[in-house]
């Protein structure tokens, strides 16, 4: 890479990175070779692996909303999976109009859910399943490095074939709407509006992210870090 891209996540990012699972910096067009060395960069020698960059915009006749131009609910990336990427890294080529991306920390949606929710959820064995995969785990779960407790959560209205249960059934519903509850406090949440070349690297374990609706031609280039 190039001097000035050698530097994509400096000391200060990486602190913000830590501190607030989240860091943005912008330092002009990437390639996808260039990605995939930032990529990198997040790695530690028993977390190397880097994912394939693939493109996230509207495909028709999808069936998961992250596909469409319509509003995404708070999601952790592939939580329905054995092994979920530790860092979501979403590179902005298009930005078109709307699509912002919404943050919000799940290590505060968990202090702000009642005790009598929050003691549930670290026992529940919920099954999250989407597009014939599944796995079980609690929805709170320890984050792998400050071993905090933060919520680990895919909403079932993000396509058809998404689901939370327990057992065989829906997850209870007073559980959900505590936890889309807190979700949806604007307090909590940061807005993000896309510019051309922003690069934005997202701790999995830590941060949730949405997506509100778009119009006009907007693409992201993604890659997970697993």
């Amino acid at each position: 890479m190039h001097s000035r891209k050698k530097e994509a996540i400096g000391q200060g990012n990486r602190r913000q990175l830590e501190q607030e699972g989240y860091c943005l910096v912008n330092i002009g067009a990437l390639s996808e070779s260039e990605l995939v060395a930032v990529a990198a960069e997040l790695g530690t020698p028993m977390e190397a692996f880097t994912g394939i960059v693939t493109r996230v915009e509207p495909v028709s006749g999808s069936p998961y909303t992250t596909l469409t131009t319509d509003a995404v609910p708070f999601h952790n990336e592939s939580v329905y999976t054995d092994c979920p990427p530790r860092y979501l890294i979403l590179f902005c080529e298009e930005p078109g109009r709307g699509g912002e991306t919404l943050l919000v920390r799940g290590d505060l949606i968990v202090l702000r859910l009642e005790a009598s929710i929050r003691r549930r959820l670290r026992r529940l064995p919920v099954r999250s399943a989407a597009g014939g995969l599944s796995t079980v785990r609690p929805l709170i779960i320890r984050h792998p490095k400050s071993g905090e407790a933060v919520l680990f959560y895919l909403d079932p209205s993000l396509s058809e074939s998404c689901s939370l249960t327990v057992q065989g059934e829906p997850l209870p519903s007073e559980i959900l709407s505590a936890i889309r509850r807190e979700l949806a406090d604007p307090t909590l949440i940061h807005v993000h509006r896309w510019r051309r070349n922003d690069l934005l690297i997202l701790d999995n374990y830590r941060v949730l992210h949405a997506r509100r609706a778009f119009s006009g031609k907007r693409c992201l280039r993604r890659v997970l870090v697993a």
